[in-house]
């Protein structure tokens, strides 16, 4: 079942960052606000919502039913993720992303930035501080590494990247849909 669940994320990872690269090039051509027409603000929250659920389920699932024990910073990037899972359906819920998106947007922000400097820790850029990587392995030992690149932290960041993504065009939506009803 590991190796199912490690493949899963795996490819999983594979697709965000394919996604991520093609919302990357809808925004350099200036065609995001096609899309984010396209999506709407709805199916961009379930999207943040279906993100937030698979990681948190995902990081349920390894400390939980797999045994590893979460690293210092794995532990931040949790503490991150689980609102946004909460705050979305919320804000789904409710029919009502704008007031929740800047919540969702912070703790994004911070999660990225937490599993991109543990990226960095386990490549080797960065040197382990005394204090952060008390716990488990260690955050600059990856437990597994799938598809030769990916590891927990660079599954972590592809999440709260496209999230962010989502939510860019969930406020695209948003203020299109605002400048239509304007006219």
């Amino acid at each position: 079942m590991l190796n199912l669940i490690n493949a899963a994320l795996g490819w999983g990872t594979v697709l965000l960052l394919l996604a991520l690269l093609l919302y990357g090039a809808l925004v350099a051509g200036r065609h995001a606000n096609r899309l984010a027409e396209w999506l709407g603000v709805r199916r961009a929250l379930g999207v943040v919502l279906g993100l937030s659920l698979v990681a948190t389920l995902d990081s349920l699932y390894y400390s939980g039913v797999a045994g590893f024990v979460p690293c210092t910073l794995c532990w931040y990037q949790r503490i991150a993720m689980y609102p946004i899972a909460l705050l979305s359906a919320i804000a789904l819920f409710r029919h009502d992303g704008r007031h929740a998106a800047p919540y969702i947007a912070a703790l994004a922000w911070a999660g990225l930035a937490l599993g991109l400097f543990q990226i960095n820790l386990q490549a080797g850029v960065v040197a382990p501080a005394d204090g952060i990587c008390g716990v488990g392995e260690g955050c600059d030992v990856p437990p597994f590494v799938t598809l030769g690149f990916v590891t927990i932290p660079v599954a972590s960041a592809a999440v709260f990247a496209t999230i962010l993504a989502a939510l860019d065009l969930a406020r695209r939506a948003l203020r299109r849909s605002e400048h239509h009803a304007a006219d």
